[in-house]
């Protein structure tokens, strides 16, 4: 078992492009604002979603795994734990914030899809495999991440993902990377 980077990387990257075309969309005037707000509902859901089949081995999601996906599709809804969905909106609506700022806190919602397949890989993941942190292709690190990728090679269920307890959050860029257990020899 593993996470296809690559395919959730495509997959949130064309879950933004439609997001940011709805959102011309409604800056244009072409459609309404009930509209607007279904259609990002339905592109987040869409992605949280269609981001299982990163899940390497899932061609089904557990009863388990069906309820951390739903759960984490209402976190980002509907307000209770935290800043949801439905908060940002009204603070548009009320005209507290601009549509740009709208659009980046839209982002960073499609976004943090990556840490829900994490999460339910966790959830799969009963071989025991282990993982190390990775730095992101970037410059910039979070003091959390560069302590997190000096830590040693961990269980999925132990170790911290990316995008959690980092100042990083969604834009997040470290990968959890698979390594072989006879790799290091007190693992095995």
């Amino acid at each position: 078992m593993g996470i296809d980077e690559p395919l959730l990387e495509r997959l949130t990257a064309e879950a933004i492009a439609k997001l940011k075309k709805l959102v011309e969309n409604f800056k244009l005037g072409a459609i309404t604002w009930t509209k607007f707000k279904a259609r990002v509902v339905m592109i987040l859901r869409g992605l949280y979603t269609e981001a299982m089949s990163a899940i390497q081995g899932a061609a089904t999601l557990s009863a388990e795994e069906k309820r951390v996906l739903q759960e984490a599709i209402n976190d980002q809804l509907y307000p209770g734990g935290g800043y949801s969905l439905e908060e940002v909106l009204e603070e548009y609506n009320s005209g507290a914030i601009s549509v740009l700022m709208l659009t980046a806190r839209l982002v960073l919602y499609l976004k943090s899809a990556r840490l829900v397949v994490y999460k339910v890989a966790r959830e799969r993941d009963r071989l025991n495999e282990f993982y190390i942190r990775m730095l992101g292709a970037t410059d910039q690190h979070c003091e959390e991440c560069l302590a997190y990728t000096a830590m040693p090679p961990m269980r999925l269920s132990d170790i911290i993902l990316p995008g959690q307890d980092c100042r990083c959050r969604s834009n997040c860029l470290c990968r959890l990377v698979k390594v072989p257990n006879r790799s290091f020899g007190w693992l095995s």
